[in-house]
């Protein structure tokens, strides 16, 4: 997988190596990049920096052709197509916005593979590879487990000045983690709120439950009050009777 910071250039080589290259340069010099691609002669393509100018050096080149045959080709092979795309090996084409773009979603196993799983073994035709050859198993082993990509870090793997480069089962290792954190640390924020509503609950509680006990000592000083308010009335009426009398 190449640096998700790299800048890619898409062309065809639907028109042969020329018009490639002729693209190629088109792309190139709207970029600002000083280098020349050439046809020499049939399918070679040459790349070349701007020599003693400076401006863009060529450091190194690489290759990474996707393997689109079950058999004849090399121990490749394309075990997981583009279910979205009649099927076609996932190549990273460019066109129709890019074969990149969901293709988490539209990913499939080789439908030939699952009708004849001797083709997980089987990389040659003529002669054909013995069932017991281990080449081809070893080969998607070491894909899986030993070959270095560097991935986006749209997942949260990684930063985009520093992507996260290792193995898919590494890579896969990392998400599982990160998931595990991040279920984990939701599970603590979950419990802390937990804590906090219930002490809400409790002070709501507190604040508008009836206290038996307290009412009914304020029911005894109410009912005291009134009665010593009756007593102080019925002396008053009666020492105004005697005056009245004594008049």
């Amino acid at each position: 997988s190449p640096n998700p910071n790299d800048t890619v250039i898409g062309i065809s080589f639907s028109g042969g190596a020329g018009a490639a290259a002729t693209a190629l340069n088109t792309a190139l010099g709207s970029l600002g990049i000083a280098l020349t691609a050439s046809n020499p002669a049939g399918t070679t393509m040459r790349i070349v920096d701007d020599g003693v100018a400076g401006t863009s050096d060529v450091d190194a080149l690489s290759a990474t052709v996707t393997s689109t045959s079950l058999q004849d080709d090399g121990n490749q092979l394309p075990l997981f197509v583009d279910g979205g795309l009649a099927s076609l090996p996932y190549t990273g084409s460019l066109d129709f916005g890019g074969q990149k773009l969901g293709f988490a979603s539209r990913i499939s196993v080789n439908n030939l593979i699952v009708q004849d799983n001797e083709l997980l073994v089987r990389f040659a035709s003529a002669p054909a590879t013995p069932l017991g050859d281990a080449t081809r198993p070893l080969e998607l082993l070491d894909r899986l487990t030993n070959v270095p990509f560097e991935f986006s870090p749209d997942a949260g793997i990684g930063t985009t000045n520093s992507p996260f480069k290792g193995t898919i089962s590494g890579y896969a290792q990392r998400v599982i983690s990160l998931q595990t954190g991040r279920a984990n640390q939701a599970e603590r924020e979950l419990a802390a709120q937990d804590v906090v509503v219930t002490a809400l609950q409790e002070r709501f509680s507190d604040d508008t439950k009836v206290d038996i006990n307290h009412e009914l000592s304020q029911l005894i000083e109410l009912q005291n009050s009134f009665a010593a308010n009756a007593r102080i009335v019925q002396v008053a009426d009666e020492l105004f009777d005697l005056l009245f009398r004594t008049f």
